[in-house]
């Protein structure tokens, strides 16, 4: 006959349950956040807008005012004027890709963001193509800022900022996010 000892019942200890103890476990997954430090700021991408937009005025405004355009303009007489319109879209694409192109393609920036020290990248690659990288980015969303009360997603585009991955419309569609780039990169 087994005497009982006065040792209190042990248990063996308790592994936790995981998909290989427990098979009813529901699986989980880990996700990859994006990375807060090295996402640019709201702010910072709103301060680079705002310089590349200065720049752009200060680079069309003149050529407007220098060619008579300015006047028409403000006297109402381009008002619905088509060829008015698509000659100083394509006025204002070529200054952009004059003042902006050179850094936007071999830096992934444009000057207000080579000042404030962000850069644009690839979310799979950090090289983005240029055909990507300017016609996904920019032209696209300057063609829809022409077309009236189509023109309301770049108010969508803007508010996407608020996002945890600051993502804009513009960086889902061309499958980039700016981040902080260190002076000089």
């Amino acid at each position: 006959m087994h005497e009982p000892d006065n040792q209190p019942d042990r248990q063996p200890d308790r592994q936790p349950d995981t998909p290989a103890t427990n098979p009813y476990q529901a699986p989980t997954a880990t996700t990859a956040a994006p990375d807060d430090e090295l996402l640019a700021g709201r702010g910072t991408r709103l301060a680079a807008v705002l310089i590349d937009a200065v720049i752009q005025m200060a680079v069309v405004i003149p050529i407007m005012w220098v060619t008579g355009a300015w006047a028409q303009a403000m006297s109402g007489q381009a008002a619905l004027n088509m060829e008015f319109a698509i000659t100083w879209f394509l006025v204002g694409e070529a200054a952009f890709l004059a003042v902006q192109g050179w850094l936007l393609f071999t830096r992934q920036q444009t000057i207000g963001k080579m000042l404030l020290n962000i850069r644009i990248v690839g979310m799979q690659d950090s090289r983005v193509p240029p055909g990507r990288l300017y016609g996904a980015r920019y032209l696209l969303f300057h063609l829809m800022a022409q077309v009236p009360l189509f023109n309301l997603v770049l108010l969508v585009d803007a508010l996407m900022i608020f996002r945890r991955d600051r993502r804009c419309l513009h960086d889902l569609i061309a499958g980039t996010q700016v981040v902080d780039a260190p002076a000089g990169s």
